[in-house]
Parts: structure tokens; C-alpha cells; sequence
């Protein structure tokens, strides 16, 4: 099987960036590590997988600094550096350059595998070209599955940080902004329903509406929505283990 795992070379200075146990219920064992992809990398990766970590890289002296720490930590779990492939970028934020980087991220993902994504790290618009490329990438590579989207939690005390840190599994998010485009067709609305009830995050109810109404936020060609959050920690598990809380409705 090939397994491709996507992440963001971190920005941080010598000094902010520490090694971490990412805990999460689906760990197969912990490992110390400053990048939540290893720890996903860890979970997942099976004798005889062909797989490869894509990088993303703002090119600057502390990504360069950091970028050698992913290979040092992968030589270390037994892997060679030769798996890695940099995807750098200039250290800019304009549009044209975060439509290039989906791009080319989006044409590095393989035809056929299994891709997981790591949203951790990067300037604030970089999980956003991730979860478009993301998205691309899975409605024109047919082959290519969606292994999940990941967010690394690091804990921090009176402004430091402390080895109590989480691994979240927000994939359902991603499966969810999939939906909402094609949430109309009753095939699709069954699909959403049997998402959100399955995963215990939320609960849909469809009314009806017309374009210029605001009707629970209906618009015309879309049903409006009653949202009934109930926030767990999906670092437990996307499927049971977790104490819901009250049920607040907005």
C-alpha cells in the first residue's frame, strides 16, 4: 500500500520547538516527538508500505533548522531520510502563492494510496491550501483515500509548554464540508445524517426556505439547519470512548 503523509515544516524558534507525546486513544504505542505526523505515521504505516512524507517548507533559517529535526527524528524510528520530499515555498502569504502551493501539493499526491494530513504547523492560511489541495486531489485522483486530517494540541502552563499533548483526529470536519455542497439531493442528506448520528458530533434537521429568506439559515436549493453541539475530544476516538457533554442547541 502506498501511504503518503502531509505536514508543514513548523516556523518556530530554537527554543519553542520541543518534543512532545501527541496522546490520542488510537495510538499504537506513544512516541516523543516534535511532529504530530510521526506520530500518525507511527499508527499507520504496515510492513511492506511504500510510503513518503511530503513537507512544506517556507523557505527561512528556522524552517531549514527545523526541517533537519524531521529527518533526524525519522532516521531515528529506523527510516531514511530518502522518504521525505520538500515542498518549499517563499516565506509570502499572497493569494497567487498559496494557489500555487495547492497546486503543486495537489499534483504530488499519488493516483492511488492513502493520504494523511497534518494541519498542525505553518502560518494560518496554510491548512486552508491543504484542505482545498486535499479535496481536489481526492475528487480527481479516483484511486486516492482520504486516511485522515490531524491536528497536534501542545499544552501549555503559564506561557510553557508541558508533555500533555494531543493528537485530534478532525477528519469528520473535513467529511463534513465535503457534504454540505451536495446536502440538497436526499442522497446526500441521508449520507450527512448517517455521519453526524454516527459520530455523536451534531445533529441536522432539514426544513425548507427560499432564496432571500433566512429561515434557520436556508437558502433556496439547501435545507436550513438546527445545529446541536456536542463537543468531545476526538483525541478519544472518532467512534465511542467519550462522555458527551450537555446538549447545547444554537
Amino acid at each position: 500500500m502506498k501511504r503518503i503523509y502531509v505536514t508543514t515544516v513548523p516556523l518556530q524558534g530554537f527554543r519553542d520547538l520541543a518534543k512532545n507525546t501527541y496522546r490520542s486513544a488510537a495510538n499504537s504505542g506513544d512516541i516523543e516527538t516534535r511532529f504530530p505526523i510521526l506520530q500518525v505515521l507511527h499508527n499507520t504505516l504496515q510492513e511492506g508500505d511504500d510510503f513518503h512524507i511530503i513537507a512544506i517548507r517556507s523557505v527561512n533559517g528556522d524552517t531549514q533548522r527545523n526541517f533537519g529535526y524531521l529527518k533526524e527524528e525519522l532516521q531515528a524510528m529506523g527510516l531514511t531520510e530518502d522518504h521525505i520530499r520538500e515542498l518549499s515555498m517563499p516565506d509570502e502569504q499572497d493569494c497567487s502563492t498559496l494557489i500555487r502551493l495547492c497546486r503543486d501539493l495537489c499534483d504530488v499526491l499519488p493516483e492511488k494510496g492513502i493520504a494523511y494530513m497534518d494541519i498542525t504547523y505553518g502560518t494560518k492560511t496554510i491548512p486552508l491550501v491543504q484542505l482545498a489541495a486535499l479535496t481536489c486531489a481526492a475528487a480527481t485522483h479516483e484511486e486516492l483515500e482520504v486516511g485522515g486530517v490531524y491536528y497536534g494540541e501542545m499544552r501549555r502552563v503559564n506561557g510553557q509548554s508541558v508533555d500533555q499533548s494531543i493528537l485530534h483526529d478532525v477528519t469528520p470536519l473535513y467529511h463534513l464540508q465535503g457534504l454540505v455542497g451536495g446536502i440538497h439531493h436526499p442522497a446526500h442528506e441521508r449520507l450527512a445524517q448517517h455521519l453526524v448520528d454516527d459520530l455523536g458530533l451534531l445533529r441536522l434537521h432539514a426544513g425548507s426556505g427560499t432564496r432571500g429568506e433566512h429561515d434557520g439559515g436556508s437558502f433556496h436549493g439547501f435545507p436550513s439547519f438546527a445545529w446541536h453541539f456536542r463537543p468531545y475530544s476526538i483525541a478519544q476516538g472518532s467512534h465511542g470512548g467519550r462522555e458527551p457533554h450537555a446538549e447545547a442547541t444554537r
